[in-house]
């Protein structure tokens, strides 16, 4: 039982690392589109514009990176819990 709890612990700690991430990729999409619509004469500074996406779009890739990572993390952790239940039922049999 104390694997399952800890499992659950972690679990719910990667569940809230991926709900923060989530919200810093938003935050960075939001504050790269409001440093474009500050610059008042963005068509003349078209390249600070493209620089702001491209460097925003590197960032959310890398935030969504680490989303991935932890979501099959996540998976893993939930199947490898499943087959002891499965296993601890075979034996009782």
């Amino acid at each position: 039982m104390k694997g399952v709890a800890k499992t659950r612990t972690t679990l719910d700690q990667i569940g809230l690392a991926i709900q923060t991430l989530e919200l810093l990729s938003r935050r960075i999409d939001n504050e790269a589109e409001e440093s474009i619509l500050r610059t008042r004469k963005w068509y003349l500074e078209r390249g600070r514009a493209d620089w702001i996406t491209t460097q925003a779009l590197q960032r959310m890739q890398a935030v969504d990176a680490v989303i991935r990572d932890l979501k099959q993390w996540v998976f893993a952790l939930e199947n490898r819990a499943r087959p002891m239940k499965h296993e601890n039922s075979i034996h009782h049999d």
